[in-house]
């Protein structure tokens, strides 16, 4: 496959992908595991598509000329006729700024895991019965964890 038609899929897959992670926020919000796994596979599907595309372009790279970087990808496109240059150029920017986005949106997503992870731990430690850890900090400005039994003074 062309360079430039690997750069269109990737754009497209990219979108895609974009669309599947905030599918993805919303299901982990509200707990649909059922969803979230049929959602995940096609999520994965998407995702080897892009590496094997990315694969693909690295080897339309000249070894040793180029890196495959952001930048030795420019020098690469740079050296392409005209045309084919500037759509190149163009199609490759676009990805650069989707991909970021999807960067940004996993990140999101990973926070909304990680706060409902740390609600449930929450949930299941009240229905145990356990004392509630507080994180509290010494006075060297160090993290210690403490049951709620400490003096008011230690807080």
């Amino acid at each position: 496959m062309p360079f430039l038609e690997l750069l269109k899929a990737d754009l497209h897959n990219t979108k895609q992908l974009q669309s599947l992670m905030q599918l993805e926020r919303g299901y982990i919000e509200q707990r649909d595991l059922e969803a979230l796994n049929n959602l995940l596979v096609e999520k994965a599907e998407l995702l080897s598509s892009i590496e094997e595309n990315e694969l693909k372009r690295r080897k339309s790279l000249i070894p040793g000329e180029f890196d495959p970087s952001p930048e030795g990808y420019r020098a690469y496109i740079a050296t392409l006729e005209p045309d084919l240059a500037k759509q190149c150029h163009e199609y490759f920017e676009l990805l650069q700024t989707e991909l970021l986005k999807c960067k940004e949106l996993n990140t999101v997503n990973g926070i909304v895991v990680n706060r409902s992870q740390r609600r449930n731990r929450q949930t299941l430690d009240i229905l145990k019965g356990k004392p509630a850890q507080n994180e509290l900090y010494t006075k060297s400005g160090v993290a210690s964890n403490s049951s709620g039994s400490n003096p008011i003074s230690a807080a």
